[in-house]
């Protein structure tokens, strides 16, 4: 006897049945399909918020970088004055010494000039 399949009768429990499955399947998928979205939402925030951070940490170094070459340009130019006042400091000394060693030369010769016209030893030798 050749087997025959029997031809399925639909019933309304079946129907129902069939139903009730495939939203339960269209609710998993839906669920998946929303849960995989947020996935990608909260992995994309995740990036930028890193991207935020990485970029906040270069731009605080860029900062950090420039202060100390602001603070480095004020050590040298503070450095640069000091030298500047000590060099005027030591040319005005130097000056103040030849002025009063010039003086004092003059003096010497001046005295030597009164010596000399005074001195009749002097007078007599010439």
């Amino acid at each position: 006897m050749p087997a025959f399949n029997k031809p399925t009768v639909m019933t309304a429990h079946k129907v129902e049945k069939l139903t009730a499955l495939r939203r339960a399947e269209e609710q998993r998928v839906s669920e998946f399909s929303k849960y995989s979205h947020e996935s990608r939402l909260l992995s994309n925030c995740a990036k930028k918020e890193s991207m935020v951070d990485r970029i906040r940490e270069a731009n605080l170094q860029a900062r950090k970088e420039a202060e100390e070459q602001q603070r480095k340009l004020l050590l040298e130019k503070q450095e640069n004055r000091r030298r500047e006042l000590a060099a005027r400091d030591l040319e005005c000394r130097l000056a103040k010494e030849i002025h009063n060693q010039k003086t004092e030369q003059d003096k010497q010769e001046r005295e030597i000039q009164r010596i000399c016209e005074t001195s009749e030893e002097l007078k007599d030798l010439e």
